[in-house]
């Protein structure tokens, strides 16, 4: 209990910004933590810390070394590092010891080769990897220390050299993190003695109840649960853990094969829940935003709302008096059509005649026009579908000897527009119509707005054959029939989309012209009828 205060203000001084240690105090953790303490707080003393992976084993290396004052060395594996990579980190560690102690922490995952245990164990054992320095650099490392060797006695070369070693070997705890899962660690001490006769230690068992009661709080403790909820979260992902063990037990003297449960994956269980939590709140804070979205805009309307009705108000009383005024004005125009009426009865009697005629020719224009509006879209689209098409395409059709069924009914509807009497045949397809020149022109030839070219009958026959190439097919409408022209063909689809459009652009136009001629003929009429009103209808009063 009392250590564990020093110990969380000894992390807080620790941590950086860029180098945050989360490490839960737990009573083994402390354990751990004494023990690794003392060991490399011995003159040369090293540790070798075996447990799987997650069981805190490098944090607690590392608050040790805080703790006892010393400075922290690690490598970092880059791609292809190799024996002489790591033979140079050692240099760079050498040049450091003789100022400082080192806490040099050696895993398992920095096991690229395996000659690299085989340095450390020599370090291990006699201090020094052999051959690891030329004559020349062994200058460099030892003029720092050649005042203090000299007050030891240490004056000739090799003395010099001795007090350098043994200053670094006192200096320097090595603390290696294996884990003990298969073969692989007792293989490796029968090959590398040193890593047992010359380090303590320290078994990391996995963690009891309580630790994990104590990390899981740890990591939750922040989240926005009440208590009794946190409470039972952490007691179903104790649960969910040890039970893991228990089945894997079960799962190992069924199935012969091990299924290891690890602290790591403690962790990576309580972090997974952490991240799926956040995840959702994120989800429900956007529904939530959304919804908030929603009703300020609806609140905005509502207001909004009440100031048009305000406005509307306010335009319906100038409208009322507006309407009042008008009401006055055609009163009195009622009273001077009267005196118009008396004085030129029977010209009024033409205008009223007129004035009927007139709307009616109006409206007939007016429909003329619409549909007119309406025919002239598929018209200009037809021409659109032959601006896509180019001679070259033409003369690819040509060339077909045997072209499929699509293509020669799309070419013989083709044929129809510019010839009535055009036959279903290839051959004359291609002699007659693929062979002119100015077959695009021709096509393009089509002219809307009372100037069409074609026929009833053409048009009924391209209309008829079209149908029945469609039920020939077996489709059951044209936008399916199209549609297989064109995967056939791209070039015989814009064809027969042309043809759809002159066809429907034509039905149109029938309509149209009739309307077209009778108000021509009526407009004629009333402009007659209008030269007789203006003889016989006397000034009208004015003001």
């Amino acid at each position: 209990e009392n250590v564990k205060p020093k110990l969380l203000r000894l992390i807080d001084d620790m941590n950086t910004p860029k180098v945050v240690l989360n490490l839960v105090l737990f009573d083994e953790a402390i354990e751990h933590l004494c023990r690794v303490h003392r060991i490399i707080r011995l003159q040369r003393g090293s540790a070798l810390l075996v447990g799987y992976g997650g069981s805190g084993r490098q944090s607690i290396a590392r608050l040790a070394t805080f703790t006892a004052g010393y400075k922290w060395f690690n490598i970092q594996l880059t791609k292809n590092y190799a024996e002489k990579d790591f033979r140079e980190d050692l240099r760079s560690l050498y040049k450091l010891l003789p100022k400082d102690e080192y806490t040099f922490v050696f895993t398992d995952s920095h096991i690229a080769h395996e000659s690299f245990l085989e340095l450390i164990n020599n370090i291990l054992t006699i201090g020094i990897v052999p051959a690891m320095f030329t004559e020349d650099e062994k200058e460099g490392y030892l003029q720092p220390i050649r005042d203090d060797a000299a007050k030891e006695g240490a004056v000739t070369k090799d003395a010099l050299w001795n007090y350098f070693i043994n200053r670094c070997r006192d200096h320097l705890h090595i603390v290696l993190s294996m884990s003990p899962a298969g073969d692989t660690l007792r293989v490796r001490c029968r090959n590398f003695p040193g890593m047992l006769s010359n380090t303590t230690i320290d078994w990391f068992f996995p963690w009891p109840e309580e630790a994990l009661k104590s990390v899981a709080t740890q990591y939750v403790k922040e989240e926005p649960f009440t208590q009794d909820q946190k409470d039972s979260i952490i007691k179903h992902m104790v649960h969910v853990h040890r039970s893991l063990q228990t089945y894997a037990s079960e799962y190992e003297q069924q199935y012969k094969r091990k299924a290891t449960t690890t602290p790591k994956s403690f962790l990576d269980y309580i972090t997974t829940y952490k991240k799926l939590i956040r995840d959702l709140r994120n989800a429900m804070d956007k529904q939530i935003q959304r919804f908030d979205g929603g009703l300020m805009t609806l609140m905005k309307a509502n207001e909004e709302t009440k100031i048009l009705n305000v406005e509307l108000e306010k335009q319906n009383k100038i409208v009322t008096a507006q309407k009042e005024t008008c009401n006055a004005i055609l009163a009195e125009i009622n009273e001077k059509t009267k005196i118009v009426d008396k004085q030129s009865k029977d010209a009024m009697e033409k205008e009223k005649k007129l004035s009927v005629d007139s709307k009616e020719v109006a409206e007939k224009k007016a429909e003329a026009d619409r549909l007119l509006e309406e025919a002239m879209p598929a018209l200009n689209e037809a021409m659109k579908k032959l601006d896509e098409i180019t001679s070259g395409d033409i003369a690819l059709i040509k060339q077909m000897k045997s072209p499929k069924t699509e293509i020669v009914e799309t070419c013989y509807l083709c044929h129809l527009v510019i010839n009535h009497s055009a036959g279903p045949s290839w051959a004359e397809t291609q002699s007659q119509m693929l062979t002119k020149p100015s077959l695009l022109k021709e096509l393009k030839s089509i002219k809307g707005e009372g100037k069409e070219t074609l026929t009833d009958s053409q048009i009924r026959k391209i209309k008829n054959e079209l149908n029945g190439f469609i039920k020939k097919s077996k489709y059951n409408n044209f936008a399916d029939y199209r549609q297989r022209v064109g995967d056939v063909y791209d070039v015989a689809g814009n064809l027969l989309d042309y043809v759809s459009k002159v066809v429907n652009y034509y039905d149109t136009a029938k309509k149209v012209k009739p309307l077209q001629n009778e108000v021509r003929e009526k407009t004629a009429l009333l402009e007659t009828m209008t030269k007789d009103c203006l003889l016989y209808t006397s000034p009208s009063p004015r003001d």
